[in-house]
């Protein structure tokens, strides 16, 4: 499939170009992206979401330009109107296979979750920014577009950036209960310079990837067996 050269207006109209012209011939989409990439903290969580035939919301568009309201709102719209799975990989997995390869691995959690629970597979599944292969499984002859940007072009793909986002924000605002030092219910786990602020201050905590905070200065980042929650 030739990448389609869309831009997404205020209003979205052009977002679900794709699907509709799938829709149009009966087949589905299946869209897939991830929260959490560049986070100091916590853990990256991927979605996978086929909408629902002809179900348009044109409040939909990549999560990074909404509110933790409009968030939860579309959230709900998405989930009343579509099939989706999520896909979970905490700092250890992180840490030990690089964020790249822990991306892909997050994302073939919940693309398989999701098409295992499926009648119907997707005709294509489109994914923002990250190359997969499903070679060895059974869903290996699913044509896979990948492109960069991919929420700005697919509603299906900001659909699922949603979800992902909706997901992470709820993991964060629990860790935030167990380790309120950091104020992740702010941040999420981001890089922001309170969060820095808090690393140079006091000892990292399980949550924390030691691979992304190794070069700040005036903490000790090594994290005790002991608290490792997530053997």
């Amino acid at each position: 499939m030739k990448e389609k050269n869309i831009k997404a207006e205020k209003n979205n109209s052009n977002l679900y170009e794709l699907e509709i012209d799938f829709w149009q011939e009966n087949k589905l989409i299946c869209g897939v992206d991830e929260v959490g990439r560049g986070c100091l903290a916590g853990p990256i969580v991927t979605a996978a979401v086929i909408l629902a035939p002809h179900a348009i919301n044109k409040n939909i568009k990549d999560s990074k330009l909404l509110s933790s309201l409009q968030i939860e709102n579309i959230s709900e719209w998405i989930v009343k109107n579509s099939s989706y799975a999520i896909g979970i990989s905490n700092p250890r997995i992180i840490d030990q296979k690089n964020i790249y390869t822990t991306t892909q691995i997050t994302m073939k959690k919940a693309l398989f979750h999701l098409l295992a629970s499926t009648d119907t597979a997707p005709d294509v599944i489109v994914i923002d920014a990250m190359p997969l292969i499903l070679e060895n499984s059974s869903y290996n002859a699913i044509p896979i577009e990948s492109w960069v940007q991919g929420e700005s072009k697919s509603a299906s793909i900001a659909a699922a950036s949603i979800i992902a986002k909706m997901t992470r924000d709820r993991i964060m605002q629990k860790m935030h209960l167990s380790f309120p030092a950091y104020g992740l219910y702010n941040h999420k786990g981001y890089g922001t310079p309170a969060h820095i602020a808090a690393l140079k201050q006091q000892q990292a905590s399980v949550i924390h990837r030691k691979t992304f905070i190794k070069n700040f200065k005036g903490s000790n980042h090594d994290i005790p067996e002991q608290q490792n929650l997530f053997r």
